[in-house]
């Protein structure tokens, strides 16, 4: 049979009412022919007063005495099956007020659903937000501690020192900063470990450079 039924346009953002053919699955629920640029997925088409509604794009493997069970009651109670859903969209609405259901409630319920979706995103985003700040913070402490460590003549890893030079934004040249980081050794304002190949001049300027930084 051909019938009007009510579903999302491509875009899934917008309604329209599109002559399709369906097939009865029983009493009041059908579904449409396996889209082949879907993976031969079918749409679940649900009717009341002569109307019709998309309900549920799912396979024909699907289509189960389990789930018939289901849809059975899904269509035997349909205003307070809708209600009941966990997120009321647009087809829902569009399908309520043409088939004569409840239309005021469900779009209650659907603003409801969304206050409560902001609520829970602000809270998640607050929290979020404290997280960000109590690992900020504790990163903030362990690059004051790498300073602090260095003033107080301690041995570190130059990777370390490198960040740690990063993170207070310490006026160091690029190229000096990355001799640094590629230090496989350790650094303390007196000492460093001279890897092979490196002049002592630049091993001399390193440690300079290290100690005017543990005293900035």
């Amino acid at each position: 049979m051909k019938a009007k039924v009510i579903m999302f346009k491509q875009n899934g953002n917008e309604i329209k009412q599109a002559f399709v053919n369906l097939t009865k699955w029983f009493d009041k629920v059908y579904y449409t022919e396996p889209d082949p640029e879907d993976y031969n997925s079918i749409d679940i088409v649900i009717e009341h007063n002569g109307i019709f509604a998309y309900i549920d794009r799912t396979n024909e493997t699907q289509l189960t005495d389990r789930n018939k069970e289901m849809m059975q009651n899904f269509v035997a109670d349909i205003e307070n099956s809708l209600f009941n859903k966990r997120w009321i969209n647009l087809v829902d609405l569009e399908f309520a007020k043409q088939a004569g259901l409840n239309y005021e409630r469900l779009l209650q319920r659907r603003e409801d659903i969304i206050k409560r979706r902001e609520e829970s995103d602000a809270k998640a985003a607050k929290e979020k937000e404290g997280r960000q700040k109590e690992h900020a913070k504790q990163y903030h402490e362990s690059m004051v501690q790498i300073k602090n460590s260095l003033k107080e003549g301690k041995v570190l890893r130059a990777d370390n020192i490198a960040e740690a030079m990063a993170h207070f934004k310490y006026k160091v040249h690029p190229r000096t900063l990355g001799t640094i980081h590629k230090l496989n050794g350790v650094i303390g304002i007196n000492s460093a470990t001279k890897p092979k190949g490196m002049n002592w001049n630049t091993h001399s300027s390193i440690i300079e450079t290290v100690k005017e930084f543990a005293n900035s």
